[in-house]
C-alpha cells in the first residue's frame, strides 16, 4: 500500500473499482434479474456486473476482466455468487491495496425480510496479497425514488484530485 501512487487510481481514469469495493461504495445500483443472468449496473464510474444464473461457468481460456467472471445460483430466496478471473488491479482490494488475478470472491445477496432494502456479504480471497480471507457486509436501501446519474464521468474532472 505504500508504493500505491494516488496518480495510479482507477477513479482517476474513469475506471470502476471492482467488487466487492464496488458494492460497498455508497452509490445508486440498479439490480435486473433476468432468466439467464442478475445485472447489477452501479452510477459510480458506470460499474457493471453481470451474475450469470443459468449454470454456465468460466471457459478455459476465459478473458480476465476488472469484474471477473461471475456464476450464481439462488438459494432460500438469496443469490449466492462465486467470481474468479480477475485482472491484475492496483485497487482491487481497496484504494492502493492491488488484487491479482488469483482473487476469489464469494458474495451473498439477501432481501431484507420487510423488503426495505438488501443484506451483501462477501468473503475475499487473494493469496498473492492476502494471508488469509477478509470479510465484510453492507446493507442496501431500496430507493426507488432516486434514479442513477446519467452524466458519465468525464475524464479531466475525475483526475482533478490528482493534481491540484
Amino acid at each position: 500500500r505504500d508504493a500505491f501512487d494516488i496518480k495510479d487510481s482507477p477513479q482517476g481514469r474513469c475506471e470502476a473499482i471492482p467488487p466487492p469495493t464496488l458494492m460497498l461504495y455508497g452509490s445508486i445500483d440498479v439490480v435486473e434479474v433476468l432468466d439467464d443472468r442478475v445485472l447489477i449496473h452501479s452510477d459510480w464510474l458506470d460499474g457493471e456486473r453481470v451474475i450469470y444464473t443459468d449454470g454456465r461457468g468460466p471457459q478455459p481460456d476465459q478473458a480476465r476482466s476488472v469484474n471477473g467472471f461471475s456464476v450464481g445460483h439462488w438459494e432460500d430466496g438469496a443469490l449466492v455468487v462465486e467470481t474468479s478471473h480477475y485482472t491484475d488491479n492496483n485497487s482491487g482490494l481497496a484504494q492502493g491495496i492491488p488484487s491479482g488475478p488469483q482473487k476469489r470472491l464469494s458474495e451473498r445477496f439477501e432481501l431484507l425480510d420487510d423488503g426495505s432494502g438488501l443484506h451483501y456479504s462477501y468473503t475475499m480471497e487473494d493469496p498473492e496479497y492476502l494471508v488469509g480471507s477478509v470479510s465484510g457486509e453492507s446493507t442496501w436501501d431500496y430507493r426507488p425514488d432516486l434514479e442513477p446519474d446519467p452524466v458519465p464521468c468525464d475524464l479531466e474532472s475525475a483526475g482533478r484530485y490528482l493534481t491540484e
